[in-house]
Order: structure tokens, then C-alpha cells, then sequence
């Protein structure tokens, strides 16, 4: 027996001698006919010459699986002699081009426009998005240019525009006490670093003219403010099937408008926990707490989740508004089948949020409900979500649709 024993550990560490020693020849990627070789090969962040481990193959899926811009991801490796090996990378590009009408009734009205979205333009991987909606008897609109890795490094920047005119209204439990009309015209430059892996470290600058529109009187002037943002990325998805964890950490302060102050600082904590095949329950934290901002800036919690607050989805949008909040969900997503490379599951889910409108008296805020989410494998946007959350406090049914990369 411990012949057997000394024997299987000399095997395993000639296996570990000889793994250490291989080295990558060349790689080889195919299957990519619209995105650029040189850019799967940053995106790899590895180079011939480089050491090959068990961890490289695992490392390379994950960080091209994290892309959410192909289809199908494959790698794997052949040995070339006692010294090298080489790579193969297959890849399929994901639908690039996406336009589309867009039409919601809420709130006793009608919203429509269009949606344009190139997500690899020139093969670059860089994204052209325009949307154009008509509201509230008032044109919105974004425009956003991405460009990541820059010349090939690990620098990227993105750039925002956007008009946004939509009431505001303050409740008091489920009872509209006050409300206004917001008019934002304005954009963000942010410039991001990719350091370790998948971590950022994001400064953002951000400028909005608005107007404020109240039943007696009009108030105008600008906001700016500059954001840090600490990224720290451990998750790993496959299709809808995700794993690790994820951890933003933010601050931010205002720039030459004391009138307008914004100081504030919180996280949002993500972590998947795979119970069963690949069943996922999902646990989504966000924190913030604000030291000054003005009253018509402050943070707003409801339907739609945010950058600061994790959705309520049996609530009105916007519905909390709050200066200090706690919000969470959790999800158990249910894989039902797959059909025309769409993968839908069930989501039942439970929100809650702890806020407060003044840093002093808390109240506590939950719904729960039961979402179908559709995964679209061949589209960038991956993630369409239709639900129904029961607000249980008030008594509230809310019924809405959502759309997001990272569901």
C-alpha cells in the first residue's frame, strides 16, 4: 500500500514538473467573423511565450464568457512537444445590431420611440447606443459611446448624453403628497481601469443643466459631480448560469456648485449560490448613506432598480425616496427548457429595503412576487424579464417588464 502511495505521488509531481515547465507556442482563434483578432487576444490577456497551467484554460473561457458578447465560447489546448503547447480558441459572435420600436403605457399614458444599439462596431467591440422616446408630451433620449482597451491597453472610457424629463412625486406610505416635473439635460465622461483579472477602478465626471417645475414656482441650475468607483469582480457567467461574487464600492462629491451639493458613499454586493445543477439563488446587497445633497437630487427607490438601490418590484417607480438605505433581493432562478437558443426560467423573488427619508427614522419596505426571465443566447442584451410584485405593506400589484445584462 505505500508503494502504491509513493508511486501515485511521484507520477503527480512529474505531472506537476512537466505542466509547469510547458510554455504556449501560438494561439489559434477561429469563428470570430465580425470581432477582431487582436481584440480576443487582450481580451485573453495572454500571449505566446506566456506559462501554460491548469488554470489558463479555465482562465481564458471565464474572462471571454464574461464578455456576454458571444454566443458560444470553446478552448483547448494541444501539447506540441515536452515544451509547448498550443491554444484554440472558437468563438461565436453574438447579434451586434440591434433596432427596435419601443412602446409602454404607464402612469394612464403612452410612451414610444426607438432603440438603436451597435454593441461591436467596426469589430472593436465598441458600443453606439441611441434611444429616442417620447413621454410625458416631451422627447428623451441617450446617446452612449463605449470604447474599451484603448490602442489594445487596459484603459476604456465611456461617454453619456442625455435628456430625461419625467414627474417626480413624494409618497407618504402609498399616497402622493407632493410632486413635481424634472428636466435634465447633460452627460458623464468616465474613464475606467482594468487591473487583476476583471477588476475596474472607474473616475467619472458628470454635468446636467435641469429644471424643476412646481405647481407655483420654477427652479433652474446645474449639478456637477465626480464619482469613484471600486469594482471587484469574481463572477463567472455561463449564459444564465452564474457563479462568484461581485463587490462595487463608490463615492460621490460635487464640483464648483455649492448649491447644489452631492456627497454620499455606499456598495453593492452581488453572490450566486448554486444549490442544484444549474440552479442559481442570487443575493444582491446595496448600501448608500448620504452626508449632503440637495433635496430634489436625493435618491429615489422603487420598480426600477439603480446604480445606489437594488429594485422593489411591487412598488411605483421611484416611490422612496431617501438620504440612507439598505435594499437587497433574493432569487431562486428556475431553468424551465430551452427553446430557439432562448433559455427561460422562473424567478420567484423577495425585495426589501430599510430607508430612510432623513437618516433618522427608518421604515421597512418589502415585496415579493414571481418573474419569467428569457435568456437570448444570440443577442447582446441577453435578458428580458416580464413580473408581477406584490407590494405587501400596501397592498400594491405591480406588473412590469425589464431588460439587463447582468439579471
Amino acid at each position: 500500500m505505500k508503494q502504491l502511495l509513493l508511486s501515485l505521488l511521484l507520477i503527480l509531481s512529474a505531472d506537476l514538473a512537466f505542466s509547469n515547465s510547458l510554455v504556449i507556442k501560438n494561439i489559434i482563434v477561429s469563428g470570430n467573423e465580425k470581432t477582431k483578432e487582436t481584440v480576443i487576444q487582450t481580451i485573453i490577456r495572454t500571449r505566446p511565450g506566456d506559462p501554460f497551467t491548469e488554470e489558463t484554460i479555465y482562465r481564458i473561457k471565464r474572462y471571454l464568457e464574461n464578455q456576454r458578447k458571444f454566443s458560444e465560447v470553446a478552448v483547448s489546448y494541444k501539447i506540441e512537444n515536452e515544451k509547448e503547447v498550443s491554444l484554440f480558441i472558437y468563438v461565436k459572435d453574438k447579434w451586434s445590431i440591434i433596432g427596435a420600436p419601443y412602446y409602454s403605457y404607464r402612469d394612464s399614458g403612452s410612451s414610444y420611440g426607438f432603440i438603436f444599439l451597435e454593441s461591436n462596431l467596426f469589430g472593436y467591440q465598441n458600443i453606439f447606443l441611441l434611444s429616442m422616446i417620447y413621454e410625458y408630451k416631451h422627447l428623451n433620449g441617450t446617446l452612449l459611446y463605449s470604447h474599451p482597451r484603448v490602442l489594445g491597453s487596459l484603459f476604456s472610457y465611456v461617454l453619456k448624453g442625455i435628456r430625461n424629463y419625467q414627474p417626480v412625486k413624494d409618497y407618504e406610505k402609498d399616497t402622493v403628497v407632493s410632486s413635481f416635473f424634472k428636466d435634465e439635460i447633460g452627460g458623464s465622461a468616465t474613464a475606467k481601469y482594468q487591473f487583476y483579472g476583471e477588476h475596474y477602478l472607474m473616475l467619472a465626471f458628470h454635468h446636467y443643466q435641469y429644471q424643476n417645475d412646481f405647481d407655483s414656482y420654477r427652479e433652474k441650475g446645474f449639478s456637477e459631480y465626480f464619482q469613484v468607483y471600486l469594482e471587484l469582480d469574481w463572477t463567472h457567467y455561463q449564459n444564465f448560469f452564474g457563479q462568484g461574487t461581485y463587490l462595487g464600492l463608490y463615492y460621490d462629491h460635487d464640483l464648483f456648485s455649492e448649491k447644489n451639493p452631492r456627497h454620499l458613499f455606499g456598495f453593492k454586493l452581488e453572490q450566486f449560490f448554486n444549490p442544484y445543477q444549474l440552479h442559481n439563488v442570487y443575493f444582491n446587497f446595496n448600501a448608500f448613506h448620504t452626508l449632503k445633497i440637495k433635496n430634489s437630487f436625493e435618491q429615489r427607490i422603487g420598480q426600477d432598480g439603480t446604480d445606489y438601490a437594488a429594485p422593489l418590484r411591487g412598488y411605483e417607480k421611484g416611490q422612496l425616496k431617501a438620504k440612507t438605505a439598505m435594499t437587497s433581493t433574493i432569487e431562486y432562478r428556475l431553468p424551465l427548457f430551452e427553446l430557439f437558443s432562448t433559455d427561460f426560467l422562473a424567478v420567484p423573488f423577495f425585495d426589501a429595503s430599510f430607508s430612510s427619508p432623513d437618516s433618522k427614522k427608518f421604515h421597512l419596505d418589502y415585496s415579493t412576487g414571481i418573474a419569467f426571465r428569457f435568456y437570448l443566447k444570440e443577442v447582446l442584451i441577453p435578458a428580458v424579464e416580464v413580473f408581477a410584485g406584490y407590494g405587501i405593506p400596501y397592498k400594491n400589484l405591480a406588473i412590469g417588464i425589464m431588460i439587463g445584462t447582468r439579471m
